[in-house]
């Protein structure tokens, strides 16, 4: 008898909502069971297995517990018997798209009843969050082999996913596995409805998997600004239980204090995109880039000490950014570079600090001689992204200006109205777009700079 089958249906077995007694499900499991067998995946038996890796608790014949924890596990997320019977046709899929992978790198993997495990996992998450097609043309294992597409189509896409990382994939797995429980956990009808949408799943894993590499070539003594923590408590998380608290922490650090949430049935309260800023922006920032521009997203690379030593711009594979735009976009993620991010009143960010509105978009920037890095800021910005910089009178001085190639502008004040402190602003994108975003930067004598950019 199979292992899954066998311990399905002893007593005291994974299902206590009645699933072992109907002809379907059992037919099911059993086909599932057999897919598992023809595989003959191979077992890992030195060290102590985790509850996720249930295949290879089952198949080394360890911990029957562990094993139905871990099938526990698997069907967690779906409710209904429908759902668990659809959940195994699919985990049927996605064994026979890693069976069909070429890769020579992956050969071994493939069998390998850990990879398999997490594999499965990342396929449960999926199912739980009941996905709708891509509602555009995308090439995402996940959505092809959940509409019952072609195996061997699933097969590449899968195999381009884990290409997409160069470390442990049963790494990147599991992390993708997490975001998916998490950003499912989030008591949000708005965002409940946009995660079903497979296309911005598969941008969300394809971040995990961006994410991941820049932790893998970090030098010594740098790290990737995570104001929450999140991006690293999601990679690590290996049980349900951990990944709960992260999630619970998440919604608490995402919602401003005091703001009410609308319901569906009022339109007198704030709305939920209000709050969240849209998938892709204000909740896709959290998990992915710190700073979101048109078309994607900085990442911050830091010191020990949180100043920003260079800027990483990643986008999805929809990135329809002007050429006026990208380059805009480099030379402002250039003119961060030796900032420090910061809360509204400029001290530097730390680590799990509760998020308040504006935050994440606050940085220091000290100066020996603000006046001179003021001067040479918006020149630098000029001259990569600009027009020729011109001087305008105003009430508080002389004012150096610059048009923006993707339509913007940007000018230098000798003096910030509400502090009295030099001060530059910079508007990206034409006045009347919905991305965009104003910048103002505070040049202080190595104290206290700060950039704040709203959303328009």
């Amino acid at each position: 008898m199979s292992p899954i089958l066998r311990l399905a249906t002893n007593p005291g077995g994974f299902d206590p909502r009645g699933d072992i007694r109907s002809a379907s499900f059992i037919r099911e499991l059993v086909k599932f069971g057999v897919e598992v067998a023809r595989v003959n995946p191979t077992v890992t038996t030195r060290g102590e297995t985790v509850i996720s890796e249930f295949l290879n608790t089952l198949w080394s014949g360890g911990d029957e517990r562990k094993g139905q924890a871990g099938l526990n596990q698997f069907f967690e997320g779906v409710k209904t018997s429908d759902e668990r019977m659809k959940l195994l046709g699919f985990g049927d899929r996605l064994l026979d798209a890693a069976q069909l992978m070429q890769g020579q790198e992956l050969q071994t993997q493939k069998k390998d009843a850990k990879f398999l495990s997490q594999l499965l996992n990342l396929g449960s998450a999926y199912a739980a969050i009941n996905p709708t097609a891509a509602q555009d043309q995308t090439e995402f294992f996940l959505n092809s082999l959940w509409q019952s597409q072609s195996s061997q189509k699933g097969a590449t896409e899968l195999e381009d996913f884990l290409n997409r990382f160069d470390g442990d994939d049963q790494k990147l797995l599991n992390a993708s596995r997490n975001r998916l429980q998490l950003l499912n956990s989030i008591p949000s009808p708005y965002i409940q409805e946009e995660i079903r949408d497979s296309s911005i799943i598969n941008n969300w894993l394809n971040e995990a998997a961006f994410y991941g590499n820049l932790r893998l070539n970090l030098e010594d003594g740098k790290t990737i600004f995570d104001p929450g923590g999140f991006q690293e408590k999601i990679w690590q998380a290996s049980t349900t239980q951990e990944l709960r608290t992260v999630s619970h922490d998440f919604y608490n650090y995402v919602i401003p204090d005091n703001i009410l949430v609308a319901s569906n049935s009022t339109d007198k309260l704030i709305a939920q995109s209000e709050i969240w800023g849209g998938v892709g922006n204000g909740l896709g920032v959290l998990i992915g880039g710190t700073l979101t521009l048109a078309g994607g997203a900085f990442y911050f690379i830091v010191d020990k000490g949180g100043k920003i030593i260079s800027t990483v711009f990643h986008s999805d594979e929809k990135d329809d950014r002007t050429v006026e735009e990208k380059v805009t976009d480099g030379a402002v993620g250039k003119l961060l570079e030796g900032a420090i991010p910061t809360d509204r009143a400029g001290n530097p960010l730390k680590p799990g600090q509760k998020k308040k509105e504006g935050d994440l978009e606050n940085f220091v920037k000290p100066s020996n001689n603000p006046e001179q890095k003021q001067k040479q800021d918006i020149e630098q910005l000029a001259g990569e992204a600009g027009t020729p910089l011109k001087r305008i009178d105003t009430p508080r001085g002389k004012v150096q200006t610059t048009d923006l190639l993707d339509g913007g502008t940007a000018g230098a004040y000798p003096q910030a109205t509400s502090t009295g402190e030099r001060s530059t602003q910079i508007n990206l994108r034409q006045k009347d777009s919905p991305t965009r975003k104003t910048i103002k930067i505070r040049y202080r004598d190595n104290r206290k700079a700060t950039i704040v950019i709203p959303t328009v």
